[in-house]
């Protein structure tokens, strides 16, 4: 499920195709009302937040990102207890800073404690 604003981008007919073709409900929130979505409004504050404040420090903008988005792919979410990118790759991507020291390697799970983890979460 998708649930999204009514932007041109999540109202266009290529996007609501792509979404039916994929299964994907397709949800909108109601016209000037971002506290309808506040989980997606909270990490897009998060997110200009703290990409600001390593602009503010001289950083470029681009590594800014890539710096963020490596940080916040590696921080376990609180509702489910899993990293993004355990969500969506099935184990831990390395850091930026891995480069420069060597990665800790966390155990992997099986596809089927992954999926019992993650149902039993829910």
């Amino acid at each position: 499920m998708i649930l999204s604003d009514l932007g041109t981008q999540f109202t266009a007919n290529i996007f609501k195709q792509i979404t039916s073709m994929a299964g994907i409900a397709l949800h909108h929130t109601t016209s000037r009302n971002p506290k309808a979505n506040g989980q997606s409004e909270r990490i897009n504050t998060s997110l200009k937040t703290n990409i600001l404040s390593l602009t503010d420090h001289k950083f470029d903008f681009g590594f800014a990102i890539v710096v963020y988005k490596s940080f916040y792919n590696s921080i376990k979410h609180s509702s489910h207890d899993f990293t993004p990118d355990i969500v969506h790759f099935g184990r831990n991507l390395s850091l930026i800073f891995d480069t420069i020291t060597s990665p800790i390697e966390a155990p992997l799970l099986t596809e089927e404690e992954y999926t019992n983890t993650l149902l039993s979460s829910l």
